[in-house]
């Protein structure tokens, strides 16, 4: 299983001039075996406990053993396959570095050095549930229990009046 798809690393190839066919194509096999253990080493410090069970999708047998790569570490596999794939076309016609593909590899580059020194951190959809527990409406603001005071003094509203957007001097 890799990183990402090959439909991810489609988002950053022109359609018109390349392209992955499919997971079984070898272009997209080598560029993910070439990737992949890249972005394994350069993330392993970090995530320790999870490097090795991302995968691009869950298989439905045993799911538990496995979790999904998070979307930035898509991202930044998915920038990589393109950029290999993409250096090994061009090298074939020109001995000079297809600057589309260097780009690329800067970008997947500059993501990995974003969540090495804590600029970037990695949030996905699990993670949000968690931090959601114990929340109530009332933890969401503006909501029903913010009214208009007298301070407001909001031509239009009176005081006690729902008051359903934020001012900037406001804090929690």
């Amino acid at each position: 299983m890799t990183l990402a798809s090959f439909d991810e690393g489609n988002e950053h190839l022109d359609g018109t001039k390349l392209r992955f066919t499919d997971a079984n194509d070898q272009n997209f096999k080598d560029a993910a075996a070439e990737a992949d253990p890249l972005v394994k080493a350069a993330l392993y410090d970090l995530y320790p406990d999870h490097v090795n069970l991302w995968i691009d999708e869950l298989p439905v047998p045993n799911p538990n053993l496995l979790e999904l790569t998070p979307a930035l570490v898509r991202q930044i596999a998915s920038l990589l396959y393109a950029a290999y794939f993409y250096a090994k076309k061009y090298s074939e016609e020109t001995l000079d570095e297809n600057s589309y593909a260097a780009k690329l590899e800067q970008r997947a580059s500059a993501i990995i050095l974003g969540l090495t020194d804590g600029t970037y951190q990695l949030f996905d959809a699990l993670d949000y549930q968690s931090l959601l527990q114990g929340l109530q409406a009332a933890d969401f603001w503006p909501n029903d229990s913010t009214v208009v005071t007298d301070e407001d003094n909001i031509p239009g509203l009176n005081t006690g009046d729902p008051l359903r957007f934020f001012k900037m001097s406001q804090t929690w």
